[in-house]
């Protein structure tokens, strides 16, 4: 069996260096922090742009019909999809640690939205709430917060 070894010198400073970097790299709260800024900015932009960025057109929203409509314009309200009140497009915690990072809605009915469902009328009967995906799947997901971790790397490898 052939063996070889190499002596490298200077090696020292090198390890310090590195050391520091690792440090710093093993601290992931900048990275998740951003990545919770980039993920919702992505939400904002989707609200403004009425559900048409999801990566599959089959996350488009739904129109709105023609009765939600009219429902609205009498109290005066405006036609956009998911944005009566504006208070589900406003509201959200946006959380991050080193282990993790949150965008969280304020909003108790942004399940309801985000999954589509049946509600019980209370004079009897049932309507449906299309599903209007709020959140871009995961695919998606990790190419919107990627860029995050990428500079985090770069910054602290560099």
């Amino acid at each position: 069996m052939a063996q070889g070894g190499v002596k490298v010198k200077g090696l020292k400073p090198f390890a310090r260096r590195v050391g520091n970097r690792s440090k710093r790299l093993q601290n992931m709260a900048p990275a998740y922090k951003r990545a919770v800024t980039l993920y919702h900015a992505w939400i904002l932009r989707n609200f403004a742009a009425q559900g048409t960025l999801h990566d599959d057109p089959k996350f488009y929203w739904k129109e709105l019909k023609s009765a939600t409509l009219k429902r609205r314009r009498k109290k005066g309200a405006g036609g956009k999809i998911l944005q009566d009140t504006g208070s589900l497009r406003r509201d959200w915690e946006l959380t991050s640690s080193s282990r993790q990072g949150v965008v969280a809605s304020q909003r108790f009915y942004s399940s309801v939205h985000e999954d589509g469902a049946v509600v019980k009328k209370k004079s009897g009967g049932t309507f449906k709430i299309p599903q209007r995906k709020i959140f871009p799947e995961i695919p998606q997901a990790r190419k919107i917060i990627q860029p995050a971790f990428d500079a985090h790397l770069d910054w602290n490898t560099a």
